[in-house]
């Protein structure tokens, strides 16, 4: 690690029903390339990343 912050993202989401889906869609994303971290708030529909990565970088898991 080098010491600098992550980068930082928040995205709006749709379609959640359930604080469940919500939490699986978090463990998702955070086994994408370049997210080093992902939180996910229910209420207000939205999900932050941390890491190196955009919404069109593609959908490549890390191996884990």
């Amino acid at each position: 690690m080098t010491g600098k912050p992550a980068h930082k993202q928040t995205y709006r989401v749709e379609g959640f029903t359930c604080a469940g889906f919500a939490a699986k869609f978090e463990k998702n994303v955070q086994h994408l390339y370049g997210v080093l971290d992902a939180k996910v708030n229910f209420g207000a529909a939205k999900i932050t990343v941390y890491g190196e990565t955009t919404k069109e970088s593609g959908g490549t898991s890390r191996s884990i």
